[in-house]
């Protein structure tokens, strides 16, 4: 069964597909524990999102998009991931969240949804580059 689990885990598809098992499994079991760890992880996606235009670059040369391609002071840079920080989490609880709550009855589904959003982001992040 181990060795299962870890060739499921290995793959792309399958790894997503073991998270929403994860995911369903948690919202039977404890469906206020489910809510919680749903709302962080779309506060998170839209925060990655929104982030981006706010903070870019890498190795030591962070770049502020909305300012150009210029390479930002470390203060500049800070001040800019606060406030995609901050709006992030206005974005997300004012409007994102209450926006899925009608959807969040159905927990199998959105489970599935939010498994969809991770490996998105994932794939966006991670595997095009």
């Amino acid at each position: 069964m181990t060795n299962l689990i870890k060739d499921i885990a290995k793959n792309e598809i399958g790894a997503p597909i073991l998270s929403a098992i994860i995911l369903i499994g948690i919202a039977y079991i404890d469906q206020n524990f489910w809510t919680a760890i749903i709302s962080i992880i779309l506060a998170f996606l839209i925060s990655d999102m929104i982030l981006n235009l706010f903070v870019g670059g890498g190795k030591g040369a962070p770049q502020i998009p909305l300012l150009g391609n210029l390479i930002q002071e470390r203060g500049y840079t800070f001040i800019a991931y606060f406030i995609g920080i901050l709006i992030s989490a206005i974005l997300s609880e004012t409007m994102i969240i209450p926006f899925f709550k009608p959807m969040i009855d159905n927990r199998i589904l959105f489970s599935i949804v939010v498994t969809i959003a991770i490996y998105v982001d994932c794939k966006i992040r991670f595997f095009n580059r």
